[in-house]
């Protein structure tokens, strides 16, 4: 076992050193930036954004994050914030190292300092206003009537020793009590270690690796148990007192909800009237009137009579909404008197080693009957899978004189899995047909997806979220669908091109000098989406067989992706935004329509210069003064008021940008339905005659992106 984890720990400083070469970041900004993709991948968070803040404050200690979950908060009013073991690079070559418990907690003190002085507004007078440090210290110190508990993860690449059987992940959950500009507040905090065993074994198993368990006092819930006929799970049906499901809430937010619900399901102060209504009005008939709640466990424990004491991994796949409303019930006056109210409950507990590929299906089906969540979530589902076989079917161009596929891993780790199931000549000759760099993520290809479809607020969403809302609009324009039949190569293509064109924007942003260091993300989906707008509305069309052919961006493309990266930054970080924090506006659709607003980042073309033309663009420069915002404290993921500015900082100092624009002169494809979710407005040009002798050994009819007609699910 031993072994094993240093040959994981080699792999993975090695992947660390490759990023830090290929991207030019720092040791520690790649370290962030791939262990905070597992976890993701294993759902311990929905997404990461890099915000590092490192300095001592005299007389109170040392300060460190290296980055936060920045959907927690409108998930369940938690702040998730993540710091990694630093210096990582510098232990290349050396023997494992190990870290203790006392080591560890020194990290999650200088988390908590963080959290402290971005409560009382301290760290905004001590750190640099243009970071996104200070934008999520700012946000903290809005809300901080609003935040219930605060997630610590702290990531190393060395052995903890400190784990006992008893608490497998060392996660420690509690109430911690500090002061926050003198009021006296209760928070919960959650403390997540992941040393490089766990990593391993999170990569190992695509799960945390983490086991929590509910424990019901009062001598335990009555339940009665039902035959099911099934070795792998068994059902009991049980009454829950309010107080106790609200208790719970409280303590554990939105890790209560299954992964599939979680991901579109935003509670955050949400009360549902008719419920609220009927625990004021009429408790007693709440058992009566409410559907109540479907969860499942994978473990529970009886009591001396028999009742169930305790329940490990409790997941509510249904009824989340109904834990919600009585949980914030308690926080409006005049608050309903919960010891009356009893919450039927469907508990079914499913065996440990079932409950990966039952809990998702007892998801879907429990909530069938509801329009919001008739959506397959997992990636098991007909248009997934397809996807998956069209790429192992597809063979890239040779630039490089290497045949590679596009490897589109659908499944979490399943890249890693085929990999690591072959040994010697063979996994080589697998790593160089399935190069790491050219895998897809399934949710990534969901954003990209969306980018290219005009909807960067959703993008903006984090990856979990926007994938669920791809689907639900998937769903909705395409239910009769046979993507099996309907998904063809170019399709696929198409993907990759879109891949291709974030990617690649996504390493030349940091390279501009009008790049401020934040934000790049936001910045690329915004950009990715505006190019493809301003094509729309000239008509024109994107080179999608030359970037196929080529395998890369045109400088043409290049050049007009920059153009519009800029005028994406000008917006995002316009100091007369209505709101003040960077990632909360990337997620309005009203700074979406402030972008569409200005100039084309394409020339407009002249008919006597072939389309070749030069575009003028204000050169901004955005200092960012905090000063000149006009938002109030309330203005929170969902309190945005727009003020109706499309107003942007500009100096007097343009950019010249020449490029040319081809006329589509290709003939109309033979099908006239493209995929509606995944095509935009990509055509391939006149001038596919001159792809490369690859691709004219077998000839293709040209592909196109034409952007769809969608539904709008902005208030699902």
């Amino acid at each position: 076992m031993e072994e094993d984890i240093e040959d994981f720990r080699k792999d993975l400083l090695a992947t660390i050193q490759n990023e830090q070469a290929t991207n030019g970041t720092f040791g520690d900004s790649s370290f962030f930036s791939i262990a905070s993709g597992i976890l993701q991948d294993c759902e311990a968070i929905d997404d990461c954004q890099e915000a590092e803040c490192d300095y001592d404050v005299p007389g109170k200690g040392h300060i460190h994050i290296d980055g936060y979950d920045p959907s927690s908060f409108d998930t369940d009013e938690s702040i998730t914030l993540i710091a990694i073991d630093p210096d990582c690079l510098l232990r290349l070559g050396a023997p494992l190292k190990t870290i203790n418990r006392q080591e560890c907690e020194k990290h999650f003190k200088a988390m908590l300092r963080f959290a402290d002085r971005a409560l009382t507004g301290h760290l905004l007078e001590e750190i640099e206003e243009s970071t996104d440090a200070y934008d999520l210290a700012n946000y903290i110190h809005e809300n901080h009537d609003d935040i219930i508990r605060f997630r610590l993860h702290f990531i190393t690449d060395r052995l903890y020793t400190g784990r006992s059987d008893k608490d497998s992940d060392e996660q420690s959950e509690g109430k911690d009590s500090y002061l926050s500009g003198g009021i006296s507040r209760t928070y919960h905090i959650e403390k997540h270690i992941w040393d490089i065993s766990r990593l391993l074994k999170t990569k190992e198993t695509m799960t945390t690796d983490e086991t929590f368990f509910i424990e019901f006092g009062g001598g335990g819930i009555p339940a009665v148990k039902s035959d099911t006929n099934n070795d792998e799970m068994s059902l009991y049906l049980m009454f829950i007192p309010a107080e106790s499901l609200a208790e719970v809430y409280q303590r554990y937010g939105s890790k209560l909800m299954e992964a599939n619900v979680r991901s579109f399901l935003s509670l955050r102060g949400k009360i549902n009237k008719g419920i609220n209504r009927t625990l004021k009005e009429q408790p007693e008939d709440f058992v009566a009137f409410n559907n109540g709640i479907t969860a499942t466990a994978t473990h529970v424990e009886f009591g001396e009579n028999g009742r169930i004491v305790r329940a490990d991994n409790l997941q509510i796949v249904n009824g989340g909404q109904t834990t919600a409303t009585i949980f914030y019930s308690q926080r409006k006056q005049p608050k309903p008197n919960l010891s009356r109210v009893r919450v039927p409950v469907k508990l079914i507990v499913v065996d440990n080693d079932a409950a990966h590929h039952l809990i998702p299906q007892i998801s879907k089906y429990s909530n069938s009957q509801n329009k919001v969540e008739e959506a397959d979530f997992s990636a098991n589902n007909q248009y997934q899978v397809t996807l998956e076989k069209l790429s192992k079917r597809v063979f890239a161009p040779m630039p490089n004189g290497s045949q590679t596929h596009w490897y589109y891993e659908r499944m979490r780790g399943q890249y890693d899995n085929a990999k690591n199931q072959l040994t010697g000549k063979q996994q080589r000759d697998f790593i160089k047909l399935n190069p790491k760099s050219q895998v897809i993520k399934m949710v990534e290809a969901a954003k990209y997806q969306m980018c290219w479809n005009q909807q960067p607020h959703v993008a903006s969403y984090g990856n979990q979220k926007c994938f669920a809302r791809f689907v639900q609009q998937q769903t909705a324009t395409n239910q009769d669908t046979n993507w099996s039949q309907t998904l063809t190569e170019d399709d696929y293509k198409q993907l990759v091109c879109k891949t291709l064109m974030f990617r690649s924007l996504y390493k030349l942003v940091k390279q501009q000098d009008w790049f401020e260091g934040s934000y790049r993300v936001n910045i690329v989906e915004y950009a990715m989406a505006k190019f493809a707008y301003d094509l729309q509305q000239a008509g024109k069309s994107f080179d999608a067989a030359g970037t196929w052919t080529r395998q890369c961006l045109s400088k043409q493309d290049t050049d007009h992706l920059l153009t519009a990266a800029r005028m994406a930054n000008d917006v995002l970080l316009d100091d007369n935004r209505p709101v003040k924090n960077v990632s909360e506006w990337a997620k309005k659709e009203d700074c979406w329509k402030q972008l569409r607003t200005l100039p084309s980042c394409f020339p407009v073309g002249d008919a006597n210069n072939n389309g070749a033309t030069s575009l003028a663009v204000p050169a901004t420069k955005n200092h960012r003064s905090r000063a000149k915002h006009t938002s109030d404290s309330s203005s929170t993921p969902s309190a945005l008021t727009n003020n109706g500015s499309n107003s942007v900082s500009k100096s007097n100092k343009p950019i010249s940008v020449t490029a040319t624009i081809t006329e589509n002169t290709s003939e109309e494809p033979d099908w006239q339905t493209p995929n509606p979710l995944s095509d935009a407005n990509m055509v391939s040009h006149s001038h596919e005659k001159q792809m490369s002798d690859t691709l004219r050994k077998s000839p293709e009819k040209p592909f196109q992106f034409i952007i769809p007609d969608l539904p709008n699910l902005s208030q699902m």
